[in-house]
């Protein structure tokens, strides 16, 4: 079992969204996020099953740690309403794996990440992986 961590990153909203991160392989666990709002509003992230979170207009990253004994990890994500701005999903691994992008104004994408049995984070450096992360 190799251990990933897979995070979503928005950068600029000009409005509130929800938006959902679920995977077809992998099990997410121990999710982390952080929110820039550019005005006052209710967040709600939940990490339990999906990546799923509701953000005012600004940044937001949201990830999760994910164990994985397939060489693909796949998923979708949903962004609604669309939003002005990419969303990011990353997967990242012990150099920084893939990442897909959803284009602005789009609501709804499908990812497919190749791994290999090295290329999961060693334990020793979960840590440092989450504070790179965690930098809007």
């Amino acid at each position: 079992m190799s251990r990933y961590i897979l995070n979503v990153a928005i950068k600029g909203a000009s409005s509130a969204f929800y938006c959902n991160v679920s995977l077809d392989s992998g099990v997410l666990f121990d999710g982390f996020g952080s929110c820039i709002p550019s005005q006052l509003a209710k967040i709600s992230m939940a990490f339990q099953g999906p990546i799923a979170f509701q953000v005012p207009a600004g940044d937001a990253s949201c990830g999760a740690f994910l164990s994985a004994t397939t060489p693909t990890i796949s998923g979708a994500v949903i962004v609604n309403p669309p939003i002005n701005v990419p969303t990011v999903v990353a997967l990242v691994g012990a150099t920084g794996l893939a990442r897909y992008i959803l284009p602005a104004g789009q609501g709804l994408g499908q990812f497919v990440f190749n791994v290999g049995t090295s290329d999961g984070i060693p334990e020793d450096q979960v840590a440092e992986a989450v504070q790179k992360l965690m930098i809007i």
